[in-house]
């Protein structure tokens, strides 16, 4: 600082890279001082410039972190030629074959009938089916009737069920709305559920997402079709199912997600030591 009232000139250094640094003019050295001395180092009466983006790239690279931290979830698919998943079953987790259940008379499981095609993605080909008797929705035992799959995660794992998708037909016999459920406490809360379009020669893809339903444990899922109304001939298939997609998450049971809790500082220059705090990162 330069005392109060003084008119000494400040000139800007050419040695500064800092185009906001100002020194007074009798601070400079004078051509004769430099050679062949060696430079005279001298201190800015100013901080010097900042970054502007650093706490931009801070944060970007803080988020590919914890990105590499977490696996990514997998995507399930079954396009139904066998009723085991086709493909993006995970390590350390086994996905039974879907199964029919509550179905009247002995309808085949996977038919070529009526194949899929209606909706973007359909690969057509095999589909599933039950014979849906009508009503109510009813869980009991000998009720209403369900597509199954059970997740089981291996030993120290936890599986965690983010979405689950689903193409579907009807005949006018067949259900008219559906939900799903799951084994974690005995089908009794709807996880996911809906309409059932009424169009009996159209498919049509029904997602669901924002899911979050977590287990250690075997998790069997349950879609029941539900509020039929006529007379379904036993044994005759009346809903269908195609392209079963569901993305499930694996965790190391009782390991908490990284977690970032402050960075510090949040600016600075080139060379900078930046210092992370967080939790569970090992």
């Amino acid at each position: 600082m330069l005392p109060a009232g003084s008119s000494e000139e400040l000139a800007r250094t050419p040695h500064s890279r800092h185009s906001s640094c100002l020194w007074p003019r009798s601070c400079l050295p004078s051509p004769q001082a430099l050679s062949p001395e060696p430079p005279l180092l001298l201190t800015p009466k100013c901080k010097p410039s900042l970054p502007r983006h650093l706490a931009l790239v801070l944060g970007l690279l803080l988020g590919l972190l914890l990105a590499s931290l977490l696996p990514a979830p997998a995507q399930i698919l079954w396009d139904f030629a066998t009723d085991s998943p086709s493909s993006g079953i995970p390590p350390n987790l086994s996905v039974s074959p879907l199964s029919q259940g509550n179905t009247t008379g002995s309808p085949p499981l996977l038919s070529t009938t009526s194949p899929s095609g209606t909706y973007p993605g359909a690969t057509g080909g095999n589909n599933a089916g039950l014979a849906a008797r009508i009503g109510p929705l009813d869980t009991n035992p000998a009720a209403s009737p369900y597509f199954e799959l059970t997740l089981s995660p291996a030993g120290g794992y936890q599986v965690t069920l983010i979405t689950f998708t689903f193409g579907s037909r009807r005949t006018g016999t067949g259900p008219q709305k559906y939900t799903l459920r799951s084994s974690a406490d005995n089908y009794a809360t709807e996880i996911a559920g809906g309409n059932l379009l009424a169009n009996a020669t159209n498919w049509a893809l029904y997602p669901n997402s924002g899911l979050a339903l977590s287990s250690s444990t075997p998790l069997t899922l349950r879609l029941y079709g539900y509020d039929g109304a006529g007379n379904p001939n036993a044994g005759t298939t009346n809903w269908r199912l195609d392209d079963l997609s569901l993305t499930a998450d694996l965790t190391t049971s009782g390991s908490p997600i990284p977690t970032l809790t402050s960075f510090s500082p949040s600016s600075g220059p080139p060379g900078t030591t930046v210092t992370i705090l967080g939790s569970f990162f090992g």
